[in-house]
């Protein structure tokens, strides 16, 4: 309300009936109904008749996370530079200032370095440390917002004729994306969309 009353200290906009009547709606309508919907979605999915749907529920989110081990966005790395004196890497000396990186793609898939690289635990496709994507929450929620919301609207499917491998895309730092073409099936009304 603060700043939405810093333009209408006397009511001179919008009279107080006017903003009771209509913040009534909108925080019970922005907050409460989520609030009191997910605490019940979570009541029913914790009890223990219904622990199956959500391991089901579960693993189909997750699902993101080896989407992001299978198909890194930037599978060449982030590129580093050595601090001032230099360090040790591979046991291999380098100056200060020297850019090197590693190539998560195939750090991520390489038994030289994981017992099971296709364990979902070796992919840290955001890096991990000090250095880390900053993007990640927000990379992390847009990818949630719009699977879920592709997959709530349509069946999604690909013709035979038209399946690419996103493996071999080629690469130069980042993925070099190709055409891919995807059947999408309206779950409302039946519509297709290509």
């Amino acid at each position: 309300m603060t700043p939405f009353m810093r333009n209408n200290v006397d009511f001179e906009s919008i009279s107080r009936d006017e903003i009771l009547a209509t913040f009534n709606f909108v925080i019970i309508g922005g907050s409460e109904s989520s609030a009191t919907a997910l605490t019940g979605i979570f009541n029913h999915l914790s009890r223990k008749e219904n622990r199956d749907i959500l391991g089901t529920l579960c693993a189909d989110i997750r699902v993101i996370s080896e989407g992001l081990r299978l198909c890194n966005p930037v599978p060449g790395g982030l590129p580093r530079v050595v601090p001032e004196g230099g360090d040790t890497y591979c046991g291999i000396f380098l100056p200060e200032g020297t850019r090197l990186e590693a190539r998560n793609f195939a750090i991520n898939r390489s038994q030289k370095y994981f017992d099971n690289p296709d364990k979902l635990s070796a992919s840290k496709p955001f890096t991990s440390g000090f250095h880390c994507c900053l993007g990640r929450p927000l990379a992390m929620l847009e990818l949630r917002l719009v699977i879920i919301k592709v997959l709530l609207a349509f069946d999604v499917s690909v013709d035979s004729a038209d399946s690419v491998n996103f493996d071999d895309f080629p690469v130069i730092m980042l993925i070099q994306k190709l055409p891919m073409v995807l059947r999408l099936k309206s779950r409302d009304v039946g519509i297709e969309v290509v």
